[in-house]
């Protein structure tokens, strides 16, 4: 997949603005925080973005549950492990990309990324008949009433 901007569209004002925000960006990442006060941040948004990306797939733990799992602290009855699962997998899952980007390796936008994404997410979690981690679909699916994109197109857009 490939994203395209064209630069030369924008005005000065655009650029002031994202320099103003880069600035505020730099001041707030100054800001000494002791530890303990660093790692709490991080864990509190962590679970909201765990939560909140398993929560349209169905999840129903809550967010404090969500913060018991991530402290080792939550225990499921075994009909609920999955829903522990989901949450592991998307952590490990946000953990090993911002690790990629510490160390500045690439984390590209493309078919294999994304493939490797998808075998992380579902790893260890019943996945329905015909559904293969780490295998693009080859039929239409959707969420609510929102339609997902053609296999043939996220194919064809991927590789372009």
């Amino acid at each position: 997949m490939r994203f395209q901007l064209d630069l030369r569209q924008f005005d000065y004002h655009l650029w002031l603005m994202l320099g103003e925000a880069e600035s505020k960006c730099q001041h707030i990442s100054g800001v000494p925080l002791l530890p303990g006060v660093a790692e709490m941040l991080h864990q509190i948004y962590l679970a909201k973005g765990a939560l909140a990306t398993t929560a349209i797939e169905g999840n129903t733990l809550t967010e404090e549950q969500v913060m018991q799992r991530l402290q080792g602290q939550l225990q499921l009855p075994p009909s609920k492990h999955y829903l522990g699962q989901e949450i592991d997998n998307i952590v490990q899952a946000c953990n090993q990309i911002a690790d990629e980007i510490f160390q500045g390796r690439s984390t590209g936008l493309d078919v294999e990324s994304f493939k490797a994404d998808n075998r992380q997410v579902l790893k260890g979690l019943a996945v329905a008949e015909g559904v293969e981690p780490g295998v693009i679909r080859s039929y239409s699916v959707g969420v609510g009433s929102s339609i997902g994109a053609h296999p043939r197109k996220i194919v064809n857009i991927c590789c372009s």
